[in-house]
């Protein structure tokens, strides 16, 4: 709310408005999440508080999706939200079937094999499958990420697969970090540097301040609120809905 006021009164039209608060609103999961691992931090209170915010806001992608197109002043925008919605629903019915009863049935047969390469694939495709029916639904990799490991965790041999795939983290993680900064384009720093200094630091001080007092406001201490509110001052890098054909028409 707060960037959609500052956009108005810039003199951006509402729609843009509203979009560039999506746009700040939501902040990086994978960013805060290498970073807590890093430090130790991840089970702390404050890491907690910053996780659970990061999963919420992951969640909260599909209702901002579904306002795209209505923003984007599109003439099939309602037929649009119902065919987001129908398949949101869908992906989220089989993830959760899926996680009860069929991923537990696939490692039982796997275990049989007594094979550690195939109870490794087994977990890289069933990460990726994941991610290939959120990529369908227009969910955000950060989602379908939280669903594969929910899927994984109901297994009886969870605590196998999370010590096999730990060496696959850190080059998977290289490989997302060197993407994310393969879209920064250095000519647009050069050509716009106090500008793009100043939206960065008026940004990360409005979403402190924004996170801090909501966090204080459900009881939270001030200094857990205050590193929370720090580790997700910064903005997410490419959430699913951003690129989408309506966000480029705002």
């Amino acid at each position: 709310m707060a960037v959609a006021a500052c956009g108005a009164a810039f003199g951006f039209p509402l729609n843009q408005a509203i979009f560039f608060g999506f746009l700040v609103a939501l902040s990086s999961t994978a960013i805060v999440m290498k970073l807590l691992i890093d430090s130790g931090q991840s089970d702390s209170p404050h890491g907690k508080m910053a996780m659970g915010i990061l999963i919420f806001q992951d969640l909260c992608i599909v209702p901002l999706m579904l306002v795209t197109p209505l923003l984007a002043d599109k003439g099939e925008g309602i037929q649009g939200i119902l065919f987001i919605s129908a398949k949101a629903i869908i992906v989220v019915l089989a993830a959760h079937y899926g996680a009860r009863f069929f991923v537990p049935w696939i490692f039982k047969q796997v275990v049989r094999v007594r094979s550690r390469e195939l109870f490794i694939l087994t977990i890289i495709f069933i990460g990726l499958g994941t991610a290939w029916l959120t990529a369908i639904a227009g969910l955000s990799l950060a989602l379908e990420a939280f669903i594969a490991g929910l899927a994984i965790s109901e297994s009886e041999y969870s605590h196998q697969a999370l010590s096999d795939i730990i060496p696959f983290r850190e080059a998977f993680m290289s490989l997302f970090f060197i993407s994310v900064g393969m879209l920064l384009d250095p000519s647009v720093v050069a050509k716009h540097p106090l500008l793009i200094l100043s939206l960065v630091v008026t940004i990360l001080l409005i979403k402190t301040l924004i996170t801090t007092g909501a966090e204080m406001m459900l009881g939270v201490p001030l200094r857990i609120a205050i590193i929370a509110a720090l580790s997700l001052a910064q903005m997410a890098n490419s959430p699913s809905f951003f690129h989408r054909p309506e966000s480029r028409r705002l």
